[in-house]
């Protein structure tokens, strides 16, 4: 099994470095192994899904800004003409224009998707099944042993809340009989499972689970 010091491990779009007890110790994943089961997607069925999440944001942000705008309007016309009113009449107006700026920027990060699917998937495997159990990894129709893998790269993305932060895997790059391949979340359906799984039975010996 490969050593801490010949994986890398990339957070977010920072620079390739070396993989540390540290970062292993901050990265979720369940503390058991469990089998999971999913499905490798084409770049355009990926890029389909995030679509479809798009288009919820859209109406949100839209929707959310119109009733600023028509909240803001109704408060001018019927508040009191006194300091008050002109003090909290701008609220509203530049938090529509906020809503809308974020709509913007949401609407031009995804366009930016369907490109970036393609480039992530030229070493995933081909659509299909995958499945991860105790013997291996099982994709097109053949099983590799946990024998015949390494882990060669971990990418991250920082998961925030209130009081804490962590890890969550949204990539790994392994090495088999047939040469190096990646583990993408986004270009799975139940990706999260597959990579935490194999995570779990391909990570150094000396590295503690959180």
């Amino acid at each position: 099994m490969a050593l801490g010091a010949d994986i890398e491990f990339v957070e977010g779009s920072k620079a390739a470095r070396t993989f540390t007890q540290k970062d292993a110790a901050n990265i979720a994943v369940p503390k058991k192994f469990a089998p999971a089961v999913g499905t490798q997607l084409t770049p355009a069925e990926a890029a389909g899904r995030i679509a479809k999440l798009g288009a919820f944001i859209d109406w949100f942000f839209g929707i959310f800004a119109v009733g600023l705008f028509a909240g803001g309007l109704i408060y001018w016309a019927i508040a009191d003409d006194n300091f008050e009113r002109s003090e909290m009449l701008p609220f509203p107006f530049v938090a529509g224009a906020m809503a809308l700026f974020a709509l913007w920027f949401f609407r031009r990060r995804r366009g930016a998707w369907p490109a970036k699917l393609v480039e992530r998937a030229r070493d995933c495997q081909p659509p299909g099944p995958i499945s991860v159990g105790e013997d291996g990894l099982t994709f097109s129709g053949k099983m590799y042993s946990w024998a015949s893998l390494t882990m060669q790269r971990v990418s991250v993305i920082v998961r925030n809340d209130d009081t804490s932060w962590d890890y969550l895997i949204n990539r790994l790059t392994l090495k088999g009989a047939d040469g190096p391949f990646s583990l993408d979340v986004f270009l799975m359906r139940d990706g999260q499972p597959i990579v935490n799984a194999v995570y779990l039975k391909l990570k150094p010996l000396d590295m503690k689970i959180r």
